[in-house]
């Protein structure tokens, strides 16, 4: 999946029309929609570091049977890192780091 070209860049500048004939998900709409409008300047919705007790406290309430992230790894690897604070603080820093560098890790 490529997240970067045209089509990235029409979303992000608003001006991104889905084609009619696919139908969306409502959450894809949104999310859409979300990233069509530009950032408050001076004002962060979300943190950049994820500390190893974030990682640690959303894994921890996620159930394993949930879905996982694109690296193909199952949710109970990262439930399992979990209770080792070295590989929590990894993994931790390697989730900020796309927020952190700004680039996508795919």
């Amino acid at each position: 999946m490529n997240l970067e070209g045209p089509a990235a860049e029409k979303i992000l500048s608003g001006f991104f029309k889905p084609d009619p004939a696919v139908r969306l998900l409502p959450e894809t709409e949104r999310i859409i929609k979300y990233l069509s409008v530009p950032p408050v300047a001076g004002k962060q919705t979300f943190p950049t570091l994820i500390t190893p007790e974030d990682f640690k406290f959303n894994y921890n309430i996620v159930k394993e049977r949930t879905s996982s992230s694109v690296s193909g790894h199952h949710v109970g690897h990262y439930k399992a890192a979990t209770t080792d604070d070295g590989l929590s603080l990894m993994h931790s820093l390697m989730m900020s780091l796309p927020y952190i560098v700004g680039f996508s890790p795919m």
